[in-house]
C-alpha cells in the first residue's frame, strides 16, 4: 500500500476461480479468511502468509493476492506533466493476517511482522478484523505534486454469479481509518461491472464523470480509528454485473480532509473488512439453541435449533462454546453431538453470510437416572399424606401399591416418569385407622416394602 511511481509493474490476472453457486453472499472471501499461496519474487518461494520486505529494487511484494480472490486493478496510470516528465501510479493494496505473528510462517530473515494483527508496522497501525482474523487495507487518498489527480487503490474481484435483473441487492461493508495517516476520505464507494476494468480506465471515468457508482459512502468523512463504521445501501440490478472494485471514487486534488500530523503526513489510508452482496430478500438465520433441557447420565444430546439450507451452510459458521470456556471451541458444526457428564451450558455464536453475529445459549441438565436403591417414608405414623423420597428421580413403570392387614390390594397409584423430582405422595384420606403395608414397583419388579400407621 505504497504510491508507485514506477515504469515497470507485473500485471496479475483474474485466473478462472471455480466458486459455489449456492450462495447467499455473492461475494466471494469477503472477510479474507481464505488465504492463496502465492510466489514471492524477493524469496523465491510460495508464502500464503502475508509480510512486508524492506524497500529497495524488487523489495516490496504485494500482499493482496494472498487473499483469495482478491486482486488489484491492472494496469499503470501514466502522466505526462508540465516538465514532460511521465509519472505512473499503480494499486497494491495490502492484506493483513494474524497469520503473521507467527514466525513460522513467514520467511526467516524477516524481522518482525509488518502486516500482523492486531498490531502491525504499516499505516493502519493497530486494529483487530470486525470478524476473523484477516482484512484489507489500501490508500483511498495521496497527497501528490506531479500527477494531475490525487490517487486511490482499489480492491476487485469477480462475484460468485452474475446479478440477476430487476433483482434488488443489499451491499454492505465496513471500513476503519488507518492510524497512522494524516487525512480522511469521504468518498468510499462500490463499482460493479461486467468485467474487471484497469486503473488507468478507473481514473478517467471518474474524472470524466462516465463512472456511476452503485453504492456510494452517507457517512461524510470517516474518521474513526477505533471502531468499524458500515457503509451499505440498496441496488437494482441491470443483470450483467460480475465484477467490484471497492475504493475512493473522489480522485479531485481536494478530495481528502485533513485531520492531525502523523507518520505518513500526506497519506489517507483505511482497513476494509466484511464484504457482502446479497438479495435484500435472503433469509437469514439467527442463533437459536432451544430450550434448557434435562437427559440422563451417559446419555448424549444434540446442540442447536438453528436450521440453515445444506446449500447456504458455507456461509454460515457456527462456534460452540461451554460457558466459562470460552477461549476452548468445542465445534463448528450446525448440530454437534454432546455427551456431558455434568450439568453443562453451551454458547452458539453464529456468523451470518454477511458476517453479523448471533448469540444463544442452552443448559444441559445431567442427573443420575438409575433406578432407586434407597427409600424414605415419611411422616410414620400420619394422619393423612405419606411421602415416598427416593435417592434418585422417579423412573418409568413406577406405582405404590397398598395393602391391608389381611393382604387385600386396596388402593395403587402410579406415577409417571420425572427427572426432576426424586418424591412423591399417597393420600390416605378415606382409610380408618390402623396399619396398612406398601409395596413400590418399577416395571413388574417389587423394589421396596414396608408398612405406615395410620392415625386419625
Amino acid at each position: 500500500m505504497k504510491i508507485h511511481y514506477l515504469k515497470y509493474y507485473f500485471l496479475l490476472l483474474f485466473g478462472l476461480i471455480y466458486y459455489s453457486i449456492y450462495s447467499q453472499n455473492l461475494v466471494f472471501n469477503g472477510s479474507f479468511e481464505i488465504r492463496e499461496m502465492i510466489f514471492q519474487g524477493s524469496t523465491q518461494d510460495y508464502w500464503d502468509c502475508p509480510y512486508l520486505v524492506p524497500d529497495g529494487n524488487n523489495g516490496y511484494n504485494p500482499q493482496l493476492p494472498m487473499a483469495k480472490g482478491w486482486l488489484d486493478p491492472s494496469g499503470i496510470y501514466s502522466y505526462l506533466d508540465s516538465t514532460h516528465f511521465v509519472n505512473e501510479f499503480f494499486s497494491s493494496s495490502d492484506y493483513f493476517h494474524s497469520c503473521c505473528n507467527d514466525p513460522s510462517q513467514i520467511p526467516s530473515w524477516v524481522n518482525g511482522c509488518s502486516v500482523g494483527v492486531p498490531k502491525n508496522y504499516w499505516t493502519v497501525g493497530y486494529q483487530y478484523p470486525r470478524t476473523g482474523e484477516g482484512y484489507i487495507a489500501y490508500a483511498f487518498f495521496g497527497k501528490t505534486t506531479y500527477f494531475d489527480i490525487n490517487p486511490s487503490e482499489y480492491i476487485q474481484s469477480k462475484l460468485i454469479a452474475k446479478l440477476e435483473k430487476d433483482t434488488i441487492y443489499k451491499f454492505m461493508f465496513y471500513v476503519n481509518k488507518a492510524n497512522r495517516c494524516s487525512y480522511s476520505s469521504d468518498k468510499h464507494g462500490v463499482y460493479l461491472t461486467p468485467n474487471n476494468i484497469s486503473i488507468s480506465n478507473l481514473f478517467n471515468g471518474i474524472k470524466d464523470s462516465t463512472i456511476i457508482l452503485q453504492l456510494i459512502n452517507k457517512n461524510g468523512y470517516i474518521t474513526d480509528t477505533v471502531n468499524w463504521t458500515k457503509i451499505d445501501g440498496t441496488y437494482k440490478a441491470l443483470g450483467n454485473e460480475e465484477y467490484i472494485t471497492i475504493g475512493n471514487f473522489n480522485i479531485s486534488k481536494e478530495n481528502a480532509k485533513y485531520e492531525y500530523h502523523s507518520h505518513y503526513l500526506n497519506w489517507g489510508a483505511y482497513a476494509v473488512d466484511d464484504i457482502s452482496l446479497y438479495p435484500v430478500n435472503a433469509a437469514v438465520k439467527t442463533a437459536k439453541c432451544g430450550n434448557d433441557s434435562l437427559i440422563c447420565l451417559g446419555n448424549s444430546f444434540r446442540l442447536g435449533k438453528t436450521n440453515v439450507k445444506p446449500e447456504y451452510l458455507d456461509d454460515y459458521l457456527f462456534e460452540w462454546y461451554i460457558l466459562g470456556k470460552e477461549d476452548s471451541l468445542i465445534s463448528t458444526e450446525e448440530h454437534p453431538l454432546v455427551y456431558p457428564e455434568t450439568t453443562t451450558t453451551y454458547i452458539l455464536k453464529l456468523t451470518d453470510f454477511k458476517f453479523d453475529k448471533t448469540t444463544d445459549t442452552i443448559t444441559v441438565n445431567v442427573i443420575d437416572c438409575a433406578e432407586p436403591t434407597s427409600l424414605l417414608v415419611y411422616p410414620n405414623p400420619t394422619s393423612d399424606i405419606v411421602n415416598f423420597k427416593f435417592n434418585s428421580p422417579i423412573p418409568e413403570q413406577l406405582k405404590i401399591e397398598l395393602y391391608d392387614v389381611i393382604g387385600r390390594k386396596i388402593r395403587v397409584t402410579n406415577f409417571q416418569q420425572n427427572y426432576e423430582i426424586k418424591e412423591v405422595q399417597m393420600n390416605l384420606f378415606n382409610l380408618a385407622s390402623g396399619m396398612y403395608f406398601y409395596r413400590v414397583v418399577i416395571g413388574n419388579e417389587i423394589k421396596f416394602t414396608g408398612k405406615i400407621v395410620l392415625l386419625r
